[in-house]
């Protein structure tokens, strides 16, 4: 064996659908080694990092996050971008094009965001390009394929959301059939025949924001989704969902046609919380801030799609126990205040129902914001990302499940110069804590902070295909 970086003894790590007690070898940024018991001679070794007592799970993948603010006149800080995802365990994310800020229509747009976010992202990264309404763009999704974006995204809505302009469903067919031309997969905000912004009415913007956001229009965008997939034979991600209906139509059209692939995707926060929830966060968020309304665009526990009553919620959350939705992730999106990337995955971690204490279903979690999502985002990610075997990045995250503790918002990490008000997650108690978050063997979080920056090696690109 070649000389180490480091040594990680005692943990407990979650291999493909198991967990074990292994010792790793880390080098060159990559798992060397793992087994029981390693031993290596001093003069082999850089550094140990004893791990007893804790959790060792692969480094969490979000497969669809917006990090960017909704306008680039908002101020980023530099290297801001992805702290508070690091801190909740995340090593790779694959940011959705927005339409005002960074669009990713063509080649220019995607290397303006590539050297963006490699300038100001805190963790590795992949990107999707956008289906606009423009003939002229679908001209340029080869070129966008052979850059390295991992797949196309597009809405259904009828109005412009996140900057995006709606597609006529003839167009967005002509795009999902030189998606599946090209092998790449489309992931599609599942709303249909809704206005982007909420409208006054009787019972508030909050009750306003609902009535113009039904389960009818998940549903109904499931199913064009899944019409116009089956047409084109294109690869599907469909996410995020919120309802055990929508998961039902999938199951539905998978039965009468195993071909083309569906994903299923869920943000933590549609599983955790409900619209009592929601509307008591923004309550206490307007009560603190003494406001009368939500600033414009910046609305407190709304999320799109909206969190469900508390009876769906419950069941939709019964539907990830069984496993019948394929990836998890933090449905985090930084234009709609909707901060969730530092806690949504040690929530999920830490809960009984979803990861049993005892047995191997914690690693069986970990698989849905790990392999499972490195194998939509592609080959080239699943071959170094999402896994800890030999030969894949070092991408860790350690958790010490004796460490409970509430969710405090002065220790949140996001950095966005934007009135938003504070997480869902705030003043939740949470199961554990993640204490240490490696990227490619290098200490990226550690005891509350992020680690300092190492320029020129801190982040990759990381394309769809295999180098």
């Amino acid at each position: 064996m070649t000389e180490a970086d480091l040594l990680i003894r005692g943990g407990y790590v979650a291999l493909p659908g198991k967990m074990a007690r292994v010792d790793l070898v880390v080098a060159g940024g990559k798992i060397a080694a793992l087994a029981p018991g390693l031993e290596l001679p001093p003069s082999a070794v850089h550094a140990v990092l004893e791990a007893s007592g804790l959790l060792i799970l692969p480094g969490a993948i979000d497969a669809a996050v917006r990090f960017l603010p909704a306008t680039v006149e908002t101020r980023i800080t530099p290297t801001s971008i992805g702290a508070a995802f690091a801190a909740g365990g995340g090593t790779l994310y694959a940011d959705l094009p927005g339409g005002r800020n960074l669009p990713v229509f063509d080649p220019e747009g995607f290397e303006r965001k590539k050297a963006f976010l490699l300038a100001h992202s805190r963790t590795d990264f992949a990107l999707w390009a956008g289906i606009s309404g423009s003939t002229a763009h679908l001209k340029q999704m080869e070129a966008l394929r052979d850059l390295g974006i991992v797949g196309f995204h597009a809405v259904l809505a009828p109005a412009e959301r996140d900057g995006l302009p709606p597609v006529a469903a003839r167009l967005l067919l002509k795009a999902m059939k030189m998606a599946a031309r090209l092998g790449l997969p489309v992931h599609l905000h599942p709303e249909a025949g809704v206005p982007e912004l909420p409208q006054s009415g009787s019972g508030g913007p909050r009750a306003a924001f609902l009535l113009c956001r039904p389960e009818k229009a998940e549903t109904e965008a499931v199913r064009i989704a899944l019409d116009l997939a089956g047409e084109a034979g294109c690869a599907l991600f469909l996410s995020p969902l919120t309802l055990p209906a929508s998961l039902a139509l999938v199951e539905e059209a998978r039965k009468k046609h195993p071909a083309p692939v569906v994903v299923t995707g869920a943000a933590a926060h549609h599983l955790l919380f409900s619209e009592e929830d929601g509307a008591a966060a923004e309550a206490a968020a307007l009560k603190k801030e003494k406001e009368k309304a939500p600033p414009p665009g910046l609305l407190r526990g709304r999320p799109l799609p909206p969190l469900r009553p508390e009876a769906v919620r419950a069941a939709f959350l019964a539907a990830a126990v069984a496993g019948r939705i394929d990836l998890l992730g933090s449905g985090h999106a930084e234009a709609h205040g909707m901060q969730t990337a530092q806690n949504a995955f040690p929530a999920l971690l830490t809960r009984s129902d979803l990861a049993p204490e005892t047995g191997d279903g914690r690693a069986r979690l970990a698989d849905r914001f790990g392999t499972a999502a490195a194998a939509l985002l592609g080959p080239g990610i699943a071959a170094r990302k999402g896994s800890i075997a030999p030969g894949r990045d070092a991408d860790l995250l350690f958790l010490d499940l004796d460490e409970a503790y509430r969710v405090d918002p002065a220790g949140l990490l996001y950095e966005t110069h934007t009135p938003i008000g504070p997480s869902l997650y705030a003043g939740q108690i949470q199961g554990g804590r993640i204490v240490r978050v490696l990227q490619r063997g290098r200490t990226l979080f550690s005891n509350g902070r992020m680690a300092k920056i190492v320029k020129g090696r801190e982040v990759c690109f990381i394309p769809r295909q295999e180098s």
